[in-house]
């Protein structure tokens, strides 16, 4: 696996990408509300909620302390349950979780709307901070609120989606995934240089020598495990 892949894979890429268009979103949408100040929107003034300057200094500050709350609470207690659960299921869980979009997703989407939160907030100004004119980005003050309900389906989905995760089936489904393609390559890489019957005695390369003389294909009439097996051998 080159740099790249393991860049791609790591737990904080997606993250970093979402805090980035974050940043792009709250400056743009800054520069939009300037640029229609004092332009008539028509219609389009009832989608846009007005609550004036204190107003938006504290819905945006509700808006930053919850998620970022809820994303330190959620992952810390989401980290002592995977914790509890590796020592019965082993270290794979927690890679598993590392690696998994869907976590990284959920974590960007908390991130990136603090990040953009403070970037909004810090864009109101009124006369007596210094700061010149009157300005309150409403437009970006609206969009804080779609991310933040937008953060409550993504915590319901979180909530599911973990759940799952930590069941038994769901990490033996996972290995099968994984370990299916790894182990018929190798049967294929040792048996592509041979036909026929060498094929059988190549990839059943840790039977005994005399079984692969005696053995037969074996084919399961019914659903199950096998409990036991026997080979017999003759004596060289």
């Amino acid at each position: 696996m080159n740099r790249s892949s393991r860049l791609l894979q790591s737990f904080w890429f997606l993250p970093a990408v979402l805090c980035v268009l974050s940043v792009i979103l709250a400056e743009t949408l800054v520069v939009v509300d300037r640029r229609l100040a004092d332009v008539d929107l028509g219609l389009l003034e009832i989608l846009i909620t007005r609550v004036g300057e204190s107003g938006s200094r504290d819905l945006l500050g509700a808006v930053a302390g919850s998620t970022l709350a809820v994303a330190s609470t959620t992952f810390s207690i989401t980290i002592a349950v995977l914790a509890l659960s590796s020592s019965t299921y082993g270290p794979r869980l927690v890679r598993n979780f590392m690696a998994d979009r869907g976590n990284q997703f959920v974590l960007g989407v908390f991130v990136a709307t603090f990040l953009y939160s403070l970037l909004v907030l810090r864009a109101i100004r009124i006369p007596s901070d210094g700061g010149g004119d009157y300005f309150v980005p409403h437009l970006a003050v609206n969009v804080a609120v779609l991310l933040a309900v937008l953060s409550i389906g993504v915590l319901v989905y979180f909530i599911h989606h973990i759940s799952d995760r930590v069941q038994v089936w769901t990490l033996a489904r996972q290995v099968r995934t994984t370990c299916s393609p790894r182990s018929t390559g190798s049967i294929r890489s040792g048996s592509g240089r041979t036909s026929g019957k060498s094929r059988t005695r190549t990839a059943c390369s840790t039977c005994p020598p005399n079984s692969r003389r005696t053995g037969f294909p074996w084919r399961r009439r019914r659903s199950g495990t096998c409990r036991a097996s026997a080979i017999r051998t003759s004596s060289p």
